[in-house]
């Protein structure tokens, strides 16, 4: 599941194109999502988690990461980085007309 307007955004997103050189142009890269990163710490260091396989191109990639962290509280952070290095930003941006962007964080308590 995503939110109430997912269909709506995705075929916005894809149907976006950009001036470059006076012609129009498609701005979704084809090398979307090739790796996912947490951190626990504030950032100041970020672990890979693994990814699975894509089931459609430049669609959401699912993950997961097993480690063991001691009792407290946690503010975990997720980012991405595409096939070519370029990390997420973490400023938090809107969905159109580029797609959504920005650290996504949930707090975790461990007993």
């Amino acid at each position: 599941g995503g939110h109430a307007n997912e269909a709506a955004d995705l075929r916005a997103i894809r149907a976006y194109t950009a001036p470059i050189d006076g012609k129009p142009h498609h701005i979704v890269r084809g090398d979307f999502h090739r790796r996912t990163e947490l951190s626990w710490d504030g950032g100041r260091t970020w672990q890979a988690a693994d990814l699975h396989a894509e089931f459609a191109a430049n669609a959401w990639r699912f993950w997961q990461l097993t480690t063991s962290l001691p009792a407290g509280h946690y503010k975990v952070s997720v980012r991405a980085r595409d096939g070519e290095g370029t990390l997420q930003t973490s400023k938090a941006t809107g969905t159109l007309p580029n797609g959504a962007d920005g650290y996504h964080s949930i707090a975790l308590d461990l007993a």
